[in-house]
């Protein structure tokens, strides 16, 4: 159906010729902050999903010199065009300048504005070339640029509507013109609005990206086109004139392209009436045309579509729109990117929960739809595999690992006390005991046995044992950690001798002694470091400290 738009088709050649950086010498204004524009422009007439047209079908010409933006024009009017082409778009963006009795030049970025004759394009050298194109049934052009109105009209300058093509007797049918001011007027820069485009370019980009709410048709027509594109420009209303023939009556409408309003109001209004698979069979060949660049619009619905179904649970419907959606944009797409990382692990995560209740032929399912989304990812497989034997552990009755017995003796201890460990375990393959905080986790093969340990702090045991079929159960166990009380008896110091010593008595402030302490508990004394005590941290040590003191002076 694309092949019956007048602009767009498979077999449509597309040159852009762009001028932006214009060097100081010109004399012309600098229009570099309107350079973005021109890969939007770029992007927007490559895709399939609007124009029909691939983006290997435009040719760039930017920032180019005279001299050779004219040998590649040149080459593209004169042998590409001439190839398996039946339709044609020429668009120039940059400035114009009028000489003569209304000859059109196009200035390249080193033209002299005192010198268009001899270092600027003329547009005639264009309509020329053109008309030799007699094979293409429709040509396009579009000039943004100043007094572009003189590309449409006779020599002179002349306001009607009367076809600059026919002078000369070209008579180009099946042409449309398009210019961007009048013939008299200059054209908006962009610049005093703060865009990054020309105001024509910004308005025609968006029109022709965004569709149009005037026409309710899946083609916008080129009444409705030119309507809505003055509306968006009231200060520099644009220029329009046809010479369309063929199978269309001379100046009457003519479809001119898709309207993306139409087809993405469709998608919304599906998705809220709850028709989810017709909507779903309405934007995936959206998506396919518009693959290598996806307008906001269509990736708006495709996103509100992924969240009403996963908001709604509907995760095996989720999931088959993710692998259609890839199957018609690639997985390398920037919009497949994005769904992994926002909605593709929800789904994940929901496999696993399918998982931990036992229900595995959901899981299995989604699994199988994630390994289809994402095969890079291993976890996927193994899960699978898993899954596979908990079905048959299941039909062969195999139970989970039974924890007969975990347990520490003593339950509690004082600080730095060993303790036991002991475990019983049925129908296991291995378990692990993870000690928690620090420490690393041990594992056993033995079905039953005992483990020491030392902790200084209370702690919290976790036991995880594994049959063949990878099922698990845990159990866990704490243990408190006693400090002792080291001030709550009468400390008796060991005997201090004086030997070899370091120590200034005289002027002693702190010193380092050791204790044994004789504690309340069954388990024998227990043996500390020496200690840093200051003696006025307690009466009783500053009696000891006294004690000692006394004991040196005779020295």
């Amino acid at each position: 159906m694309k092949e019956d738009l007048i602009l767009g088709g498979s077999q449509t050649l597309v040159i852009l010729l762009a001028n932006f950086d214009y060097q100081a010498k010109t004399g012309y204004a600098n229009l570099s902050h309107a350079k973005p524009s021109h890969q939007r422009l770029r992007t927007l007439l490559g895709n399939s999903g609007i124009t029909g047209i691939a983006l290997y079908h435009v040719i760039d010409i930017v920032d180019k010199p005279m001299d050779e933006a004219w040998k590649i024009l040149r080459d593209a009017l004169e042998k590409q065009a001439k190839k398996n082409y039946n339709k044609l778009l020429f668009y120039y963006i940059g400035h114009g300048s009028v000489r003569g009795r209304g000859e059109l030049y196009l200035p390249s970025i080193d033209t002299l504005q005192h010198d268009l004759e001899r270092e600027a394009i003329r547009y005639t050298h264009i309509a020329d070339r053109l008309y030799e194109l007699k094979h293409i049934k429709n040509k396009i052009v579009v000039l943004d640029c100043c007094r572009s109105g003189h590309g449409g009209t006779v020599k002179g300058g002349e306001e009607n509507y009367q076809h600059y093509f026919e002078h000369h007797e070209l008579k180009l049918t099946g042409s449309y013109f398009i210019g961007a001011s009048s013939s008299s007027k200059p054209a908006g820069s962009g610049i005093d609005k703060g865009i990054q485009a020309t105001e024509f370019t910004d308005a025609f980009i968006n029109v022709l990206s965004e569709g149009t709410e005037n026409d309710p048709l899946k083609i916008v027509y080129s009444d409705t086109f030119q309507k809505t594109i003055t509306e968006k420009l009231p200060a520099f209303p644009p220029v329009f004139k046809n010479n369309i023939s063929d199978s269309f009556q001379k100046g009457v409408n003519f479809p001119f392209y898709y309207n993306q309003k139409f087809k993405i109001s469709f998608v919304r209004a599906c998705i809220e009436d709850k028709r989810y698979h017709k909507a779903e069979d309405f934007l995936v060949p959206i998506l396919a045309e518009e693959k290598y660049s996806i307008t906001t619009d269509a990736k708006e619905a495709f996103l509100l579509l992924m969240k009403v179904l996963l908001d709604e649970k509907s995760w095996t419907e989720a999931a088959d729109l993710l692998i259609r959606v890839i199957g018609a944009v690639g997985k390398n797409n920037s919009l497949v990117a994005l769904t992994n990382h926002d909605y593709h692990h929800i789904i994940q995560q929901q496999a696993n929960v399918y998982m931990v209740a036992e229900d595995y032929i959901q899981a299995r399912e989604l699994y199988n739809k994630l390994i289809v989304i994402d095969d890079f990812n291993d976890s996927y497989a193994y899960a699978l595999l898993s899954i596979e034997e908990s079905i048959e552990a299941r039909d062969q009755g195999i139970d989970k690992p039974k924890i007969i017995k975990f347990q520490s003796t003593p339950k509690g201890v004082v600080s730095g006390a060993e303790l036991v460990i002991e475990w019983k375990v049925e129908n296991m393959r291995y378990l692990e005991i993870f000690q928690e905080p620090g420490g690393e986790a041990l594992r056993f093969t033995k079905t039953a046995g005992k483990q020491k340990y030392v902790i200084l702090e209370s702690t919290k045991f976790k036991l995880v044992a594994t049959n063949f079929h990878d099922k698990t159960s845990e159990s866990n166990i704490y243990v408190r950690a006693f400090q002792p009380p080291l001030f709550k008896n009468r400390p008796v110091p060991i005997p201090v001798y004086r030997q070899k010593s370091q120590i200034d008595l005289p002027n002693l402030k702190q010193f380092q002694i050791d204790l044994r302490i004789k504690l309340p508990f069954k388990n024998p004394a227990v043996g500390y470091p020496a200690t840093e005590i200051s003696p006025l941290n307690n009466r009783t040590l500053y009696h000891l400290y006294e004690r000692i003191k006394n004991k040196f002076r005779r020295y």
